[in-house]
């Protein structure tokens, strides 16, 4: 799923996106939402998506949700 909304081009590696989607136990809509804030954050650095702007997005999605990052991610995404 998280490679369907991330398309080509990103900066993550397959681990990391493995990962993220075991760890994080989002729907195709919140994962959609949270790539689109990484899309947000890489488009401010100029950048293509990397891990630091997928932290930035499941920590926005997490926030709406009103939970807190599963302690799978917590320690071990960039801080964002």
């Amino acid at each position: 799923m998280w490679l369907a909304h991330l398309g080509e081009g990103h900066q993550v590696n397959d681990s990391d996106l493995v990962r993220v989607a075991i760890a994080g136990d989002l729907t195709g809509g919140q994962i959609r939402n949270a790539v689109l804030s990484a899309a947000v954050s890489a488009q401010g650095r100029g950048g293509r998506i990397a891990l630091s702007d997928i932290a930035v997005g499941l920590k926005s999605e997490y926030r709406k949700l009103g939970r807190q990052l599963p302690d799978e991610l917590r320690g071990s995404l960039p801080q964002g």
